[in-house]
């Protein structure tokens, strides 16, 4: 099947290049260029090895040249536009020996030292595939990553002619019981049905149209077996089925292809529909010591405390739903993720990140630090809109009266400075502009 507009846009979006004999590079994508900040015009025709942090090239080559297996990985240091450097772990495909492909599965943001790359995935027995830290790492430290596949936009569903009456009389006839499994601490929880999505769909279709490159890539993820007993595997086989008979891009594909492409979307996806090559294989937390950062057309990886070499690294795959009991926190990931979590937070007695006094009840901290990067604006009134009357570098500590004021932008905080004329308002959370899902003021306790 020929690949559509929509499903090339969709997929290896990370930064890409190549090259051939004697090292000549051959191709440089525009994400290469957004991220690298070296124009194809400028680097095409030039040795890759170029590129490379000084004193790197020859450990470079040498790593290049151990890779046997078609997507292996290897990490690159290169120099940006700017002089900057950046570790880029890159995934490659050799073509004979002199010829080479290879896509950036992360990146360190750009830095005036040459860094190593944080973290590994590794396999470990009855946990599959794992992350972990290749070094001690500070709490803030950031790698960023380009999804590279996503998932059809709802609007690619509508209209079609398959939509008919018989298609919606059996697509709300898929169900299947959703049960404890015997012995869970949740197995009083009731008996609930679980039905066919739309989402489900987008699935199926999205992954039957993708190059058969990626697909062989998607297989590598985990998922649960096809013949597993929970509910969420017996949907994904009943629509499977539906697809196949209704729906011309699914009738010759195999009916245990399409029931896998919707379990390991709904497995590995993360929020706005996105797989990513690293961020995807890391494994869930109900304390986990990195958060997923997500900005337009910028995802990252961030710790949110000191990581230990060797260290597990974890991401939470509940949103708001952390802040819920454990067994309801448990209940929620089998679910949807057909996994009882065992974390350890869920293993221990006690709660500790529930014992907080809630943050809207509880009165402000008057010192507050910034942590937004680079820095932060103080504002005459509380608004984006409002006239700038200091700027706050990361780093930068600072006063408040107590005084907040809450808006449809996210909560304000009254910053005080030595200066009247700089006293002003700092936004807290700039979530709901799409900046950071974190603070960009962190609370300091006196």
């Amino acid at each position: 099947m020929p690949l559509d507009k929509g499903t090339v846009e969709r997929t290896w979006s990370q930064m890409s290049f190549s090259y051939k004999e004697k090292g000549i590079i051959t191709s440089w994508n525009k994400k290469a260029e957004e991220v690298l900040g070296h124009k194809s015009q400028d680097v095409v025709g030039k040795v890759w090895t170029d590129l490379v942090s000084e004193g790197w090239a020859e450990h470079c080559l040498e790593a290049l040249e151990k890779v046997q297996l078609q997507g292996e990985e290897v990490v690159l240091p290169l120099v940006t536009g700017d002089g900057l450097h950046s570790a880029v772990r890159c995934v490659v495909r050799k073509f004979g020996r002199c010829s080479c492909f290879l896509f950036s599965c992360g990146h360190t943001p750009p830095s005036p030292t040459v860094c190593t790359w944080p973290l590994e995935i590794r396999s470990m027995e009855g946990l599959g595939k794992c992350a972990f830290a290749l070094r001690d790492l500070p709490a803030g430290e950031m790698i960023l990553e380009e999804p590279f596949y996503t998932r059809m936009p709802r609007a690619q569903l509508q209209k079609r002619p398959e939509w008919d009456q018989a298609w919606l009389a059996a697509f709300n006839g898929i169900r299947a019981a959703l049960k404890a499994p015997e012995g869970s601490p949740f197995s009083e929880m009731p008996e609930k049905p679980l039905l066919a999505s739309t989402a489900l769909v987008r699935d199926l279709i999205s992954f039957v149209l993708l190059p058969e490159s990626l697909k062989g890539a998607l297989y590598g993820f985990s998922s649960p077996a096809l013949d597993s007993d929970h509910a969420l595997v017996e949907v994904a086989r009943q629509l499977a089925e539906l697809c196949k008979e209704r729906l011309p891009e699914c009738k010759d594909a195999d009916l245990g292809m399409l029931q896998f492409a919707i379990l390991v979307t709904e497995m590995n996806i993360f929020p706005g529909g996105r797989i990513f090559w690293t961020m995807s294989r890391i494994n869930h937390s109900c304390a986990p010591n990195c958060v997923f950062s997500a900005a337009p057309n910028r995802w990252g990886l961030r710790s949110v405390r000191p990581i230990s070499a060797g260290e597990e690294i974890t991401i939470s795959y509940l949103g708001e739903e952390l802040l819920l009991p454990t067994v309801q926190r448990q209940w929620l990931l089998w679910r949807s993720k057909c996994f009882i979590c065992g974390c350890r937070r869920c293993a221990s007695p006690e709660d500790p990140l529930r014992d907080r006094a809630c943050s809207s009840c509880m009165p402000l901290p008057k010192r507050w630090r910034v942590v937004h990067q680079p820095a932060v604006w103080r504002r005459k009134e509380p608004s984006t809109a409002g006239r700038a009357v200091a700027l706050l570098k990361e780093g930068t500590e600072f006063d408040t009266n107590g005084v907040s004021q809450r808006t449809k932008e996210g909560l304000w905080i009254f910053a005080e400075d030595s200066d009247l004329k700089k006293n002003g308002w700092v936004l807290v959370d700039g979530s709901t502009l799409g900046c950071s899902l974190k603070l960009n003021i962190q609370r300091l306790w006196s």
